[in-house]
Parts: C-alpha cells; structure tokens; sequence
C-alpha cells in the first residue's frame, strides 16, 4: 500500500533553488535575443552552471538547478526547453536541444511505500541532435552523434551514431554523414 503522508524530500539548496527560480521565471526570461546570450550564460554560471562561453541557451528555458548543469562548446538548448536537473546533467559539445523538449534526472522509486525519490545523471555526449519534444529520462546516456527523432521517449542508453524515434523509442538505423562541409 502506498503511503504518501510518510514521503520526505531533502532540499539542500531551497533558497539558492527559490531566488534562482524567481530570476530563470523572469530576468533570465527578458533577455532575449541571440545578443544576451552572454547575460543569461552569466547568471547560469553565478549559480553553479559550467558553460562554454560560446554555447547558447534560450531564454524560455526552465533549468531546475544550475549548480547541476554543464553545457559544451557551441551547443544549443532551444525554446522552452524543461531540463529538470534534480541530479547532474552533462550536455557535450555541438549538442542540439530542439524546442519543447524534457530532459529529467529524477523520478519515485514505484515499489517504495513512500515512493522515494530517485536521481540519476543523464549525459548527452558530442555531436547530438534531440529534436522537438522528445522526453529523456533518469540515468540515460545518449551516445556520441545520435538523432533521436521528434516525441521520442528514451528510457535507456543509445549507443554512439544512432538514430532513435518513438514512444518508446527504438533504434531506427545508423547515422552516416556523407557529406563534411
């Protein structure tokens, strides 16, 4: 039986998580335009984030907890992009994080009477591409230069230079760039 009355959760950060969440709903929102990315990677880092200077993350983005939060060299988080980071959440270099979509490091343990929390890293390598509205969930591994494919729902690793789509997902074929430019 469950029993929800007995569920506790530590919050070892609430007020940093309080004020950060008052400036990621505002501040952070206000400064659009590809010229402030510069500002908003500024605040991200006051709060923790390691971020390559060059990487750009939109300002509709809702980010869970910076101090989590490392993004590579000119990767791109889109348009209200939810990355719910309760553990720490790795973004590679040359990553694309197309709008919409759910990145989330937590869940509930369902065979728990108080369901307990349960966080898990997720890493995106190099080289990725997570197209519109796709759900990645606790503890995945995205292999370096995979595509997974718009309202894909991935629950496990991938494996490098794959593609994926689905819900569930599934693997689709293998990525081959013919074509360097």
């Amino acid at each position: 039986m469950v029993s929800l009355e007995k569920y506790k959760e530590e919050k070892p950060f609430f007020l940093k998580r309080l004020i950060w969440e008052i400036l990621n709903k505002t501040i952070f929102r206000i400064l659009v335009g590809k010229q402030c990315y510069r500002v908003r990677n500024f605040l991200l880092t006051l709060f923790g984030a390691k971020l390559d200077n060059r990487c750009l993350i939109y300002p509709s983005c809702t980010i869970f907890a910076p101090w989590n939060l490392e993004v590579g060299f000119k990767s791109c988080i889109g348009p209200r992009v939810n990355l719910y980071n309760k553990a720490k959440l790795v973004i590679g270099d040359n990553v694309v994080i197309s709008q919409e979509s759910e990145i989330c490091t937590a869940s509930h343990d369902i065979e728990s009477h108080t369901m307990n929390l349960i966080k898990k890293d997720i890493c995106i390598k190099n080289k990725v591409w997570i197209c519109s509205q796709v759900f990645i969930g606790p503890g995945v591994t995205i292999g370096e230069g995979s595509v997974i494919g718009a309202r894909g729902v991935i629950f496990k690793d991938v494996n490098p230079w794959e593609v994926w789509c689905g819900n569930p997902a599934k693997f689709v074929k293998k990525r081959i760039i013919t074509n360097e430019r």
